[in-house]
């Protein structure tokens, strides 16, 4: 199994190492200029790495199959996740961090299938506020262009490189899941 530390504190008397907010028991943990590690947080055997930033620590995972929406919202719910919600600061960030050098595009997990203009966030179908939609997508955009366009992915041609799409187009997908607390 893979070993991995990202910017943890180890508490030597207690054995224990801090990761954004989560506390994890350490075993066997071993110091390597100032670096500690254990294994990985994330289910193995999914491909889902661990990605952190600022207090926001959570499993990633970059599709090597071509869907559309409604399958690669099935594949990351099948996996133990949901499509990926750029929904906070941090979690935008980490989003920004993964697809900086993609030449790809990828569903994320946000739509407005069921009521047009009205983008629900595929983890707890929270709604998108207005301010959130300015910071996500560039000036025009969504503009469900051709009247089919309910599902949102990342497009490296556009600015802020967040679109609305038709939701039948096939694409790669990006997933997320909480980390496995040891």
């Amino acid at each position: 199994m893979e070993s991995r530390c990202f910017s943890f504190i180890f508490n030597s008397s207690l054995h224990t190492c801090s990761l954004g907010d989560y506390p994890v028991e350490w075993t066997r943990a071993t110091e390597h200029k100032g670096v500690y590690s254990t294994t990985m947080l994330c289910n193995p055997g999914t491909n889902f790495t661990l990605q952190q930033n600022g207090s926001q620590s959570l499993c990633v995972r970059i599709s090597s199959e071509s869907v559309n929406y409604t399958n690669a919202k099935l594949a990351c719910e099948v996996l133990g996740g949901t499509l990926y919600t750029p929904k906070t600061d941090e979690k935008l960030n980490i989003f920004q961090q993964l697809v900086t050098s993609l030449n790809v595009m990828l569903w994320i997990g946000l739509d407005d299938i069921e009521t047009e203009d009205v983008f629900k966030w595929a983890d707890d179908g929270s709604i998108l506020t207005s301010s959130w939609r300015v910071r996500l997508f560039p000036s025009g955009q969504p503009d469900n262009a051709w009247g089919n366009e309910d599902c949102v992915s990342y497009n490296y041609y556009f600015p802020k490189q967040i679109n609305d799409a038709a939701c039948d187009i096939k694409m790669n997908y990006l997933c997320e899941m909480s980390i496995l607390q040891l």
